[in-house]
């Protein structure tokens, strides 16, 4: 496939149609300290960040300026699905959640009695930037990086197959939740991880590369005690 292939990129400007998109696409959420990967849909990664950038802010040096609560969030009524981060997002009362004051709107109304001026009444709107702003805002970024990787992965016609598959390709994940510049990173695989680079290009993957993400799929039954959690250092 060459330049001339890649898809057209449509701009998609309301929330819902942008999280239809995002759930179609797939994230590899790499752990670097525990050496193992989890591939999950783009709609469970964004709930993820989501979670992490407000647990961030209540560290951070406007956390005095911070409304939202921890726990705030209602929950899926079925967890670790690959819908449950869908009941999530599009929760109304989630969507509500205010995370900071944001800029007053301010306006006057003048009152009239016949042709003479009666009074001026002040008006004052208090906006919020709420929790669907802050999945919009990571939904962004998020839409870049898919871009980019399809970009890559399709430029010149060359896949990256021909690249050295101990690499893994990704981005910063504090990078995003601290709404900083993303920079590019790599890490480094063993020999038993090489599949994931293979996998990564052929589903368009993109990699966030953080640590201590936690168990973010766990198996609904238990059959042998080795795999009651994904196992650490093995570049599953």
């Amino acid at each position: 496939m060459g330049i001339k292939d890649q898809p057209i990129h449509l701009t998609r400007g309301s929330y819902m149609p942008k999280l239809e998109w995002i759930h179609k696409k797939f994230v590899v959420l790499w752990d670097e300290r525990y050496k193992r990967g989890w591939l999950v849909n783009g709609t469970t990664a964004l709930l993820h960040l989501s979670r992490a950038a407000l647990e961030r802010k209540q560290e951070s040096p406007f956390k005095s300026q911070l409304l939202f609560k921890s726990g705030s969030l209602e929950e899926a009524t079925e967890k670790f699905t690959a819908e449950s981060a869908v009941q999530v997002l599009t929760n109304e009362y989630n969507m509500r959640l205010k995370i900071y004051r944001d800029k007053s709107q301010h306006s006057e109304r003048v009152l009239w009695k016949g042709t003479d001026k009666e009074d001026v009444v002040y008006e004052e709107k208090e906006n919020f930037y709420r929790f669907q702003d802050l999945v919009d805002d990571l939904y962004n970024v998020l839409e870049k990086m898919v871009e980019y990787q399809n970009h890559v992965t399709n430029r010149d016609g060359v896949s990256l197959k021909c690249r050295v598959r101990k690499h893994l390709d990704g981005w910063e994940f504090d990078d995003i939740i601290e709404n900083q510049d993303c920079r590019p990173s790599v890490a480094t695989l063993e020999a038993m991880g090489y599949g994931w680079v293979n996998l990564i290009t052929e589903i368009g993957a993109v990699t966030l590369l953080g640590k201590d993400f936690g168990e973010i799929i766990q198996p609904s039954e238990v059959l042998c005690d080795r795999w009651s959690q994904m196992p650490m250092a093995e570049a599953y």
